[in-house]
């Protein structure tokens, strides 16, 4: 049933992210930002972990708005000159929030391969002429930022809970 919901919900958005079905490479790219964080969330329900969900659903959110906030502020022209709002690049930061938190959350891995597609996002945005390479340099560190920030280790089957200032242990049986 929530893979139905996840699959449900990509078939949802994908077709809000995608701007330019005749471009593989876009619309790849268009899909991967949003397949990454949908990854993330996947896995928290397939290890049953309400903690992991809490932080991906803050880390996702605390990146989302950030990038918002950057882009308003900063109003960099796009390499195409549709709009202000190159800085930092959107897709790369949604696509390396899902990666960055799978790394944080379940380690490297399963993250190495969302890497690879939250990276190829990144590039489809350059040749896209959406974004000059420093915007996605930016959102893909924006995004490790807040997965770091926010996001503690899984550990199965105990009650370890692992924060940057203390470490609470029980075993459950």
């Amino acid at each position: 049933m929530k893979l139905l919901t996840i699959l449900f919900s990509i078939s949802i958005l994908c077709p809000l992210g995608i701007a330019d079905p005749s471009d593989p490479i876009r619309t790849a790219g268009d899909i991967g930002q949003i397949a990454t964080p949908l990854y993330g969330l996947y896995l928290t329900y397939s290890h049953s972990d309400k903690i992991g969900r809490q932080q991906f659903f803050t880390s996702t959110l605390c990146t989302s708005i950030a990038t918002h906030i950057l882009k308003k502020i900063s109003n960099k022209p796009r390499p195409d000159g549709s709009n202000n709002r190159s800085f930092p690049s959107g897709h790369t930061s949604a696509a390396f929030s899902g990666a960055t938190f799978i790394h944080q959350r379940y380690g490297i891995k399963k993250a190495w391969p969302v890497y690879m597609v939250a990276s190829f996002v990144g590039y489809s945005r350059v040749n896209a002429n959406k974004h000059y390479w420093e915007d996605v340099i930016a959102g893909a560190l924006l995004a490790g930022i807040n997965s770091w920030l926010f996001t503690t280790p899984f550990v199965e089957n105990t009650g370890i809970k692992v924060s940057p200032t203390q470490i609470n242990f029980q075993v459950q049986f």
